[in-house]
């Protein structure tokens, strides 16, 4: 075991609590693990990772991350719904909300640094409109996972002795002895275990491992590293049963290796494609003047993938009639594809797509 279980009262009655380890506590018990260098050495001969031509598309990785993180407890969105939104679509607002975090996340963590003030500031900006879950506060009752205490799957660590774990916790992200990816599979990892807020706790944990990661430059950006996490607590509770914390921490390490090769392969394929399309509209048979137009046209979807007629026509100007036209001529350079809803036709950029897939 990774901890102890201890009895605390609950009411009237007494209750088996798990109490992890400290992270120095971990350290210090556990083995050393060859394989845990060894992919540290290999996520750093990977880096840096490629500059992309416009640095716009840094916005569109960070968005996949957002939605790779949502869906796996909060609902399962694409691009479309952020760009393509129909006039039905009621979590829109939200999926806003969730990426104006995404966009101020790093410079708030670069201006403060990583404290258990940074996590709180971050819960609340996550989880603001649950006001009755108390966002932003670490919870100060017991807390279990389950339908109800007697059937509870997991009871984490009682209020007090959670505090003073994410309060070593805060101190250990400062340790310039052990490797900065080890150190954020651990943030991940006592977070998850601790459980100290009410909510949100996972999707609180990938994202502050990764803003950990921009805030001690190991790495300069987001990159793709959910969905490479969707078996990752699984392979934590085997973690805590086997006794082995190396299990957690390789199969984490292995997702920032492969999180950093998917975010590689998508800047590399975007810096490819964006001067493939270029070369296309400009050895099509149009006139000058509607290869500028239809360029234009371009350089939007590579901002966003998806096109939608009304915000073009007011920002270029024109009639629906010539958006609708530009569309054609950009669906005969097989650069545009189109799909059909209940609500509407959707444009968008098929290759461009494909790279976030």
């Amino acid at each position: 075991m990774l901890g102890n279980y201890e009895k605390k009262p609950y009411g009237l009655k007494q209750i088996n609590v798990f109490i992890p380890y400290t992270l120095n506590g971990l350290l210090i018990t556990s083995k050393r693990d060859s394989d845990c260098e060894t992919i540290v050495k290999e996520i750093e001969s990977l880096l840096p990772i490629e500059t992309p031509v416009n640095r716009t598309f840094y916005r569109l990785i960070q968005d996949t991350e957002m939605l790779e993180s949502m869906k796996q407890s909060i609902g399962d969105y694409t691009l479309s719904d952020l760009y393509a939104p129909s006039g039905f679509n009621l979590f829109y607002s939200d999926l806003i909300h969730f990426q104006e975090v995404y966009d101020e996340a790093p410079s708030h963590i670069n201006k403060i640094g990583y404290a258990n003030r940074f996590l709180k500031d971050l819960h609340y900006g996550l989880f603001q409109k649950h006001q009755n879950q108390y966002p932003g506060e670490f919870r100060r009752t017991q807390s279990f996972l389950g339908n109800s205490i007697d059937q509870a799957s997991y009871i984490p660590p009682d209020a007090e002795t959670m505090i003073a774990l994410m309060e070593e916790m805060e101190l250990f992200m400062y340790r310039d002895d052990v490797s900065v990816y080890i150190r954020s599979a651990l943030l991940y990892y006592q977070i998850a275990t601790s459980l100290p807020f009410l909510i949100g706790n996972l999707e609180l944990a990938r994202m502050a491992s990764l803003l950990y990661l921009i805030e001690f430059d190991g790495l300069k950006h987001y990159i793709t590293l959910s969905r490479h996490l969707t078996e990752i607590e699984s392979i934590r509770m085997t973690a805590v049963e086997t006794g082995d914390i190396n299990l957690f921490i390789k199969a984490f390490l292995t997702a920032i290796l492969e999180g950093i090769k998917d975010t590689q392969r998508m800047i590399v394929g975007y810096n490819k494609l964006k001067h493939k399309q270029e070369d296309k509209i400009e050895k099509s048979d149009h006139t000058i003047y509607q290869k500028r137009r239809l360029t234009e046209m371009l350089h939007v979807s590579h901002r966003i993938v998806y096109l939608e007629s009304e915000p073009l026509q007011q920002q270029f100007n024109v009639l629906p009639k010539t958006i609708m036209k530009r569309y054609r001529d950009l669906m005969e350079l097989d650069i545009i594809g189109k799909k059909s809803t209940y609500f509407s036709n959707i444009y968008y950029n098929k290759a461009m797509l494909k790279l976030f897939e």
